[in-house]
Protein backbone atom coordinates (compact mmCIF):
# COMPACT_ATOMS: atom_id res chain seq x y z
CA UNK A 1 0.00 0.00 0.00
CA UNK A 2 1.47 3.34 -1.05
CA UNK A 3 1.71 6.26 1.40
CA UNK A 4 -0.39 9.40 1.18
CA UNK A 5 0.87 12.27 -0.97
CA UNK A 6 0.65 15.99 -0.26
CA UNK A 7 -0.95 18.13 -2.95
CA UNK A 8 2.34 19.94 -3.63
CA UNK A 9 4.21 16.66 -4.06
CA UNK A 10 1.52 15.26 -6.34
CA UNK A 11 1.48 18.31 -8.64
CA UNK A 12 5.19 19.25 -8.76
CA UNK A 13 6.76 19.66 -12.21
CA UNK A 14 10.39 20.64 -12.72
CA UNK A 15 10.91 23.57 -15.09
CA UNK A 16 14.60 22.80 -15.65
CA UNK A 17 16.01 25.96 -14.04
CA UNK A 18 19.14 24.11 -12.88
CA UNK A 19 19.15 25.63 -9.38
CA UNK A 20 19.24 22.23 -7.65
CA UNK A 21 22.34 21.35 -9.72
CA UNK A 22 24.23 24.42 -8.55
CA UNK A 23 23.21 25.00 -4.93
CA UNK A 24 23.41 21.62 -3.20
CA UNK A 25 25.93 18.85 -2.52
CA UNK A 26 24.89 15.70 -4.41
CA UNK A 27 25.75 12.93 -1.95
CA UNK A 28 26.19 9.74 -4.01
CA UNK A 29 26.81 6.03 -3.42
CA UNK A 30 29.23 3.61 -5.03
CA UNK A 31 26.34 2.27 -7.14
CA UNK A 32 25.57 5.75 -8.49
CA UNK A 33 29.20 6.33 -9.41
CA UNK A 34 29.51 2.96 -11.12
CA UNK A 35 26.50 3.75 -13.35
CA UNK A 36 27.82 7.19 -14.32
CA UNK A 37 31.30 5.84 -15.05
CA UNK A 38 29.87 3.07 -17.22
CA UNK A 39 27.74 5.52 -19.18
CA UNK A 40 30.40 8.19 -19.69
CA UNK A 41 33.68 6.29 -19.78
CA UNK A 42 35.02 8.61 -17.06
CA UNK A 43 37.07 7.44 -14.10
CA UNK A 44 35.52 7.74 -10.64
CA UNK A 45 37.67 10.72 -9.65
CA UNK A 46 36.46 12.54 -12.76
CA UNK A 47 32.88 11.95 -11.56
CA UNK A 48 33.17 12.65 -7.82
CA UNK A 49 35.14 14.56 -5.25
CA UNK A 50 35.27 14.30 -1.46
CA UNK A 51 33.80 17.32 0.31
CA UNK A 52 35.18 18.26 3.72
CA UNK A 53 32.86 18.08 6.72
CA UNK A 54 33.36 21.76 7.54
CA UNK A 55 32.40 22.89 4.05
CA UNK A 56 29.27 20.75 3.90
CA UNK A 57 28.05 21.66 7.39
CA UNK A 58 28.58 25.38 6.70
CA UNK A 59 26.22 25.08 3.73
CA UNK A 60 23.46 23.39 5.76
CA UNK A 61 21.15 24.39 8.58
CA UNK A 62 22.05 22.61 11.83
CA UNK A 63 18.92 20.44 11.60
CA UNK A 64 19.93 19.34 8.09
CA UNK A 65 23.52 18.29 8.82
CA UNK A 66 24.51 15.26 6.75
CA UNK A 67 25.08 12.35 9.15
CA UNK A 68 25.64 9.47 6.71
CA UNK A 69 28.13 8.72 3.97
CA UNK A 70 31.20 10.16 5.69
CA UNK A 71 34.36 8.34 4.61
CA UNK A 72 37.23 8.37 7.16
CA UNK A 73 40.65 9.39 5.84
CA UNK A 74 43.07 8.94 8.72
CA UNK A 75 42.37 8.98 12.46
CA UNK A 76 40.95 12.51 12.83
CA UNK A 77 37.12 12.50 12.40
CA UNK A 78 37.35 15.99 10.90
CA UNK A 79 39.34 14.52 8.02
CA UNK A 80 36.34 12.54 6.80
CA UNK A 81 35.04 13.24 3.31
CA UNK A 82 31.60 13.04 1.73
CA UNK A 83 31.55 11.53 -1.77
CA UNK A 84 29.65 14.02 -3.96
CA UNK A 85 29.32 14.71 -7.67
CA UNK A 86 32.26 16.78 -8.84
CA UNK A 87 31.86 20.55 -8.79
CA UNK A 88 32.95 22.77 -11.67
CA UNK A 89 35.46 25.17 -10.12
CA UNK A 90 34.51 27.95 -12.52
CA UNK A 91 30.74 27.90 -12.05
CA UNK A 92 30.41 26.22 -8.66
CA UNK A 93 27.75 23.95 -10.17
CA UNK A 94 27.72 20.21 -10.79
CA UNK A 95 30.23 19.40 -13.53
CA UNK A 96 27.51 17.57 -15.44
CA UNK A 97 25.31 20.68 -15.71
CA UNK A 98 25.82 21.77 -19.33
CA UNK A 99 23.82 24.68 -20.79
CA UNK A 100 21.56 24.50 -17.69
CA UNK A 101 20.71 20.86 -18.48
CA UNK A 102 21.87 17.61 -16.92
CA UNK A 103 24.25 15.94 -19.38
CA UNK A 104 23.88 12.53 -17.67
CA UNK A 105 20.12 12.73 -17.13
CA UNK A 106 19.36 9.11 -18.08
CA UNK A 107 22.12 7.87 -15.77
CA UNK A 108 21.88 10.45 -12.96
CA UNK A 109 22.23 9.34 -9.32
CA UNK A 110 19.15 8.12 -7.50
CA UNK A 111 19.23 11.11 -5.14
CA UNK A 112 18.77 13.33 -8.21
CA UNK A 113 15.87 11.17 -9.41
CA UNK A 114 14.18 11.43 -6.02
CA UNK A 115 14.62 15.18 -5.50
CA UNK A 116 12.59 17.10 -4.35
CA UNK A 117 10.35 14.37 -2.97
CA UNK A 118 10.94 12.67 0.37
CA UNK A 119 9.11 10.16 2.50
CA UNK A 120 8.07 11.69 5.80
CA UNK A 121 5.16 11.59 8.23
CA UNK A 122 2.08 13.78 8.49
CA UNK A 123 0.61 15.18 11.71
CA UNK A 124 -1.27 11.93 12.26
CA UNK A 125 1.97 9.96 12.15
CA UNK A 126 1.12 8.37 8.79
CA UNK A 127 3.74 7.86 6.05
CA UNK A 128 3.46 10.62 3.48
CA UNK A 129 5.31 11.69 0.36
CA UNK A 130 6.21 15.34 0.83
CA UNK A 131 7.88 18.07 -1.18
CA UNK A 132 11.17 19.41 0.19
CA UNK A 133 12.56 22.09 -2.13
CA UNK A 134 16.08 22.99 -0.94
CA UNK A 135 16.96 25.74 -3.42
CA UNK A 136 15.93 29.35 -3.91
CA UNK A 137 14.48 30.30 -6.23
CA UNK A 138 12.76 27.22 -7.63
CA UNK A 139 10.13 28.22 -10.22
CA UNK A 140 8.35 24.86 -10.20
CA UNK A 141 4.89 24.42 -11.69
CA UNK A 142 1.80 22.69 -10.31
CA UNK A 143 0.75 20.80 -13.44
CA UNK A 144 2.82 17.64 -12.90
CA UNK A 145 1.71 14.06 -12.29
CA UNK A 146 3.66 11.99 -9.78
CA UNK A 147 4.20 8.28 -10.49
CA UNK A 148 4.01 7.08 -6.89
CA UNK A 149 4.86 3.45 -7.70
CA UNK A 150 8.04 4.47 -9.51
CA UNK A 151 9.02 6.88 -6.73
CA UNK A 152 8.61 4.18 -4.10
CA UNK A 153 10.72 1.78 -6.19
CA UNK A 154 13.45 4.43 -6.44
CA UNK A 155 13.27 5.11 -2.69
CA UNK A 156 13.63 1.41 -1.90
CA UNK A 157 16.54 1.00 -4.33
CA UNK A 158 18.30 4.08 -2.94
CA UNK A 159 17.87 2.82 0.61
CA UNK A 160 19.38 -0.56 -0.37
CA UNK A 161 22.31 1.15 -2.13
CA UNK A 162 23.00 3.38 0.88
CA UNK A 163 22.88 0.46 3.31
CA UNK A 164 25.43 -1.37 1.15
CA UNK A 165 27.57 1.76 0.91
CA UNK A 166 27.53 2.33 4.68
CA UNK A 167 28.64 -1.30 5.16
CA UNK A 168 31.54 -0.71 2.77
CA UNK A 169 32.52 2.49 4.60
CA UNK A 170 32.51 0.56 7.91
CA UNK A 171 34.75 -2.10 6.37
CA UNK A 172 37.07 0.60 5.02
CA UNK A 173 37.22 2.24 8.46
CA UNK A 174 38.23 -1.07 10.06
CA UNK A 175 41.33 -1.17 7.85
CA UNK A 176 42.86 1.96 9.44
CA UNK A 177 42.53 3.77 6.12
CA UNK A 178 45.11 6.16 4.69
CA UNK A 179 44.40 9.77 3.77
CA UNK A 180 43.95 8.77 0.15
CA UNK A 181 40.65 9.14 -1.78
CA UNK A 182 42.08 7.14 -4.69
CA UNK A 183 42.72 4.20 -2.36
CA UNK A 184 39.06 4.34 -1.28
CA UNK A 185 37.91 4.44 -4.91
CA UNK A 186 39.98 1.33 -5.61
CA UNK A 187 38.65 -0.30 -2.44
CA UNK A 188 35.13 0.20 -3.83
CA UNK A 189 36.18 -1.41 -7.12
CA UNK A 190 35.34 1.72 -9.12
CA UNK A 191 37.20 2.76 -12.30
CA UNK A 192 40.33 4.53 -11.12
CA UNK A 193 42.44 4.80 -14.27
CA UNK A 194 42.49 7.32 -17.09
CA UNK A 195 39.24 8.46 -18.64
CA UNK A 196 37.93 6.51 -21.62
CA UNK A 197 35.82 9.42 -22.78
CA UNK A 198 36.52 10.16 -26.42
CA UNK A 199 38.14 6.79 -27.09
CA UNK A 200 37.06 4.65 -30.00
CA UNK A 201 35.40 1.27 -29.28
CA UNK A 202 38.67 -0.46 -30.25
CA UNK A 203 40.65 1.72 -27.85
CA UNK A 204 38.17 1.04 -25.05
CA UNK A 205 38.48 -2.72 -25.60
CA UNK A 206 42.27 -2.43 -25.56
CA UNK A 207 42.14 -0.44 -22.30
CA UNK A 208 39.80 -3.02 -20.76
CA UNK A 209 42.17 -5.86 -21.73
CA UNK A 210 45.11 -4.02 -20.18
CA UNK A 211 43.10 -3.41 -17.00
CA UNK A 212 42.16 -7.08 -16.72
CA UNK A 213 45.81 -8.07 -17.28
CA UNK A 214 47.00 -5.71 -14.52
CA UNK A 215 44.39 -7.14 -12.17
CA UNK A 216 45.50 -10.69 -13.01
CA UNK A 217 49.15 -9.83 -12.40
CA UNK A 218 48.29 -8.28 -9.04
CA UNK A 219 46.56 -11.52 -8.06
CA UNK A 220 49.65 -13.52 -9.08
CA UNK A 221 51.83 -11.26 -6.94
Amino acid sequence: MNPKVTSDAAQFRCTGCGACCSQVWVNVTHADVRRVCAATGLSALEVVQFAARKGVDEDEDEDDYVDEGWVPFGEDPDDAGLMVLKIDRTTGACRFLVDDKCSIYLHRPRVCRLYPWELGFNDAGEPEIQLEVATEPCPWERDGTLDVDDLMDQLEADNDDREDYEALIAEWASLKPPDDPLAFIRFLGLPSGHSQAGQTPVERKRSARKSRLRSFLRILD
